[in-house]
């Protein structure tokens, strides 16, 4: 080499090593660490490294087992995942069994379906046995999907609503709520689906748009008592009722007044019509009849108990009166069937109505109104509208369409009907489980907050829970009925060995297996027996109602919480969609309050539903759901998982192709910098190679500062639930204090400084220190990349990240004095780089070490300046001067010669004639 050349220092320059890819290849790298844990029993691992201390309990709430999974629940199993990983990682036993709904109506739907015609040939036992399969069919297929989600979890051992044991316990379930008297027969309207022929839930009701026909409907006075406080009027005087289901009219006994509203008597020229008063324009306008008042008017509660004439039934129409009356439509004159309406039934019952419901299961009139017996009800509206007009009572008649209660499942439009079905008595004297169920609000902690609110109204709101439902497959309800009289034999130790052989003998055929007498034994020394003298002439037959599929899942804290291991009720939590308020948040707490008399949880998290990028709902005809399956495959599940947390849960969600680019641009800039993290400690070994925090450069001091503060705020946004936090404080960490700022200072040390030199070790340190925290912080969320992470980090290290406690930094870091001090130095910086952008534009210079910086400061600033130990570093140029005065900053090229190697500007670069080319920090290096 000739004196002139200068040597190739490439080789001298210590960059990033690291085996860590830049690329994540999830859909490939992520199965493989699922399998890992699978082989190494980390879930099994991470539960037993707890064992002993203070549990956490968050139940499952299960998904349906009849379709792949959806969106929704990959966001629900995100969500439970993340805090059950969290909770182990802080030293909770935090057990996370996960579980399926079985049971009903849905499952045996599509068995009977597939089977078309030859379900006519089989029996009970085989329909039930096939459903069975269906069921774990989609158990199965649910499972794997959940796990590719990187979801830790009691896999091999979940709970399902249709093992024995927990079929068993919730007829216990049964049998603990009818003995506390909580649980009665009653004949009162339920939702019907008349297609399915069963009884449904409130929480099984969804409304859709539905076109029903509006019709005004004349019924005669006849009744002294009623014309006399009229004032004996010279025409003849009709009450007006509006109805949407005129099916309903061959049931209708009575028209409920509000005892405060005022009513009129209006003519029409050549009658009288009666109606609310306040209501003459909007009736003018829909019947198109001119109309004029007659008289003073009178208040509801004049006519109570008068009679009016049914329009085509030779029977009277009792006037009541009900605080449900409104006018908001209609005439205040509402029709009232006892057998077809929740308020209907109320006022009925106050006034001794019979329970009127002359349909069958199928939705078609009985022979109690014989003129259409056998017609459907759907198909008899415009009979019925047309038999009225006939008569002279049809006032007015259109079509509108309007919200409308369906079947969730089958998406039929349901009827309201009166059959005898089993209830829990919510408002009962002798238990009052509303009033209870609501006074245990108050110590329930809701998140978000406005959970309380909705759960309360929907609590509020609701009617009796109906248990009973006329299917095949699900939990039989444990009564018989007398063969001659038909009334049930209800009888809790009877009720008790139906569980205990359930258990014994694997399930619900158990039930059916036994005659009644192998249950009841000597059922004449049962006490309260139905007088009748014919009960039990004949003996008994099974009851065929199931119990309703929420009472199934809602006694998941019976059957799961008070008996599987490191479980408690109540549970610390429940986490479900904000439609579980009336789903199951609300059966579970029934169920409990009804057996137990306590709620099973003692916190609640809502969150709401996911719709498309636009905010609009999701669905497969319109093309816009998004497959969780689809995005694990192509782009990893990761990406699924730091969405979940992307917007706030409290309200509804969005995912397309816009939130999850966005999510994948995140993720790439977090993996890149965890990449150069681990690269910048190739050589560090933390055993020996060590700086103690209080010999650390201050740099190195601030940078831990600002991790003190990220641990405090993670761990914060986490106790709290408050997961989109999470996702923007790592987010803005990884991208302007790690890679903005600390990291972009850091590189010249890391690359060129003497590679043992203190400056170098004590940046290394403070790096394997903050990768080490942040991957453990991240684990909870980010659980592939912490664990691809962990695996690369250098020193002692557990099989999983799993294995490893959540990061708590040191208080030592948090030193105020420091943090403030580089807060002024850092605004002077930002100022620096201010100035330095309009000559690297005009190319006066390339990289701002090509610079020379006069930066003016005043007060504390200044002096936190001038006490800075490494201010050029951190302002990134080859020189600087301070001046007292306003900030602002000057920049100008650099004197001296360009450092071959480090590319700082020094005039005493090339003077070592050793190392020729370099400056003397260089040189230092070298040597």
């Amino acid at each position: 080499m000739s004196d002139t050349q200068t040597p190739d220092y490439k080789a001298t320059i210590l960059l990033p090593q690291t085996d860590f890819p830049m690329k994540g290849n999830l859909p490939t790298k992520e199965p493989e660490i699922i399998k890992g844990w699978e082989e190494k029993n980390i879930y099994q691992k991470m539960l037993a490294k707890n064992e002993g201390r203070k549990s956490f309990t968050l139940p499952d709430g299960p998904p349906y087992a009849n379709a792949a999974i959806h969106i929704g629940h990959a966001l629900n199993k995100n969500l439970k995942d993340i805090v059950i990983k969290y909770k182990n990682m802080q030293g909770f036993a935090a057990p996370f069994v996960p579980g399926w709904d079985c049971h009903g109506l849905p499952i045996e739907h599509a068995v009977m379906k597939g089977l078309g015609e030859k379900a006519k040939t089989l029996s009970d036992d085989e329909i039930r046995s096939l459903c069975r399969a269906e069921a774990q069919k989609w158990v199965n297929t649910q499972r794997e999907q959940f796990k590719r989600l990187g979801v830790l979890a009691e896999w091999e051992k979940p709970y399902l609503t249709m093992d024995a044991d927990y079929e068993a316990e919730e007829v216990r379930e049964f049998a603990r709520s009818f003995e506390r008297g909580v649980i009665y027969l009653g004949t009162k309207p339920v939702y019907w689906n008349w297609v399915l022929k069963t009884a449904l839930a409130e929480a099984e009701v969804e409304y859709h748009q539905h076109k029903s026909p509006s019709i005004y409907v004349k019924f005669p006075v006849k009744d002294p008592k009623f014309l006399a406080k009229l004032g004996n009027p010279k025409k003849s005087v009709s009450v007006v009722i509006w109805t949407t289901t005129p099916w309903t009219l061959p049931a209708n006994l009575g028209i409920c007044l509000s005892e405060d509203f005022d009513y009129q008597l209006f003519d029409t020229g050549s009658e009288f019509l009666f109606f609310a008063r306040a209501l003459k324009e909007s009736v003018e306008k829909e019947t198109g009849i001119q109309l004029t008042a007659v008289g003073s008017s009178f208040k509801g509660l004049d006519f109570d108990r008068c009679l009016a004439r049914h329009p085509f039934l030779d029977r009277d129409s009792l006037v009541v009166l009900g605080p449900h009356v409104t006018l908001e439509a209609g005439t205040g004159c509402v029709h009232t069937a006892p057998g077809h309406g929740a308020d209907d039934y109320k006022v009925g019952l106050k006034y001794g109505l019979p329970i009127l419901s002359p349909v069958d299961e199928s939705g078609n009139y009985t022979d109690e109104f014989p003129e259409m017996k056998g017609t459907n009800i759907f198909k008899a509206n415009p009979l019925i509208v047309e038999k009225l007009r006939s008569l002279g009572l049809l006032l007015g008649f259109k079509e509108f369409e309007h919200s409308y209660p369906h079947c969730w499942r089958s998406k039929v439009p349901l009827i309201f009907r009166a059959t005898p079905q089993w209830f829990v008595g919510l408002d009962l004297e002798n238990s009052q489980i509303r009033k209870q169920a609501l006074k245990q609000m108050d110590s329930i902690e809701f998140f978000p907050k406005w959970g309380e609110s909705r759960f309360r109204s929907m609590m509020e709101g609701r009617p009796d829970w109906c248990l009973s439902r006329q299917r095949v497959w699900g939990v039989p309800i444990p009564i018989f009925y007398c063969k001659k009289t038909g009334l049930p034999l209800a009888h809790v130790p009877a009720m008790m060995k139906v569980a205990d052989m359930m258990e014994q003998e694997g399930g619900i055929d158990s039930f059916f297996k036994h005659p009644p007498e192998f249950y009841l034994g000597d059922w004449k020394k049962i006490a309260n027996l139905p007088k009748d003298p014919e009960f039990g002439s004949e003996g008994f037959r099974h009851g065929k109602d199931i119990l309703d599929v929420w009472f199934d899942s809602g006694i998941c804290h019976a059957a799961v919480q008070s008996k599987r291991k490191g479980m408690t009720v109540p549970a610390d939590l429940y986490l479900e969609g904000s439609d579980q308020h009336r789903g199951w948040f609300n059966t579970s707490l029934l169920s409990s309050m009804a057996s137990h008399d306590r709620t099973p949880f003692k916190a609640l998290i809502t969150h709401g539903f996911v719709n498309d990028s636009a905010g609009l709902k999701m669905s497969k005809s319109k093309g816009n759901a998004v497959d969780p399956q689809t995005v694990s495959s192509q782009s990893g599940a990761e990406i699924l998982r730091l969405w979940s947390i992307y917007e706030d849960y409290g309200q509804d969600l969005t995912c397309g192709k816009t939130e999850l680019d966005r999510v994948t641009e995140t993720y790439r800039r977090l993996r890149n910098s965890m990449r150069f993290l681990l690269g910048s400690t190739f050589d560090f070994d933390p055993a020996k190679d060590a700086v103690p925090f209080e010999k650390m450069t201050e740099i190195d001091q601030w940078a831990l500062g600002r991790l003190y503060e990220l641990n405090q705020k993670v761990t914060q946004a986490f106790d709290e639930y408050s997961f989109y936090k999470i996702y923007h404080l790592l987010n803005t960490f990884f991208t302007v204090e790690l890679s903005a700022v600390y990291l972009d200072i850091l590189k010249d040390r890391l690359y060129t400084w003497k590679p043992t030199g203190h400056e170098r070790r004590s940046s290394q340190s403070a790096l394997f220190l903050m990768t080490e925290s942040l991957i453990r912080m991240m684990a909870p969320v980010l659980s592939f990349l912490a664990e691809e992470s962990y695996s690369y980090l250098k020193g002692a290290k557990q099989e999983s990240v799993f294995l490893t406690d959540f990061p708590t930094s040191p208080a030592a870091w948090n030193k105020i004095e420091l943090q403030a001090r580089y807060q002024l130095i850092l605004s002077a910086r930002a100022e620096v780089q201010k100035t330095l952008e309009p000559l690297r534009a005009s190319k006066i210079i390339g990289a701002s070490l090509e610079a020379h910086v006069d930066l003016w400061a005043e007060g504390a600033q200044l002096e936190a300046l001038q006490k800075c130990q490494n201010l050029r570093e951190i302002l990134i140029v080859s020189s600087f001067s301070l001046k007292n005065g306003p900030l602002k900053a000057e920049a100008r090229k650099a004197d001296g010669e360009k450092c071959v190697r480090c590319w700082v500007y020094s005039p005493e670069t090339g003077r070592n004639s050793k190392f020729p080319g370099v400056c003397p920090k260089c040189v230092e290096a070298l040597s």
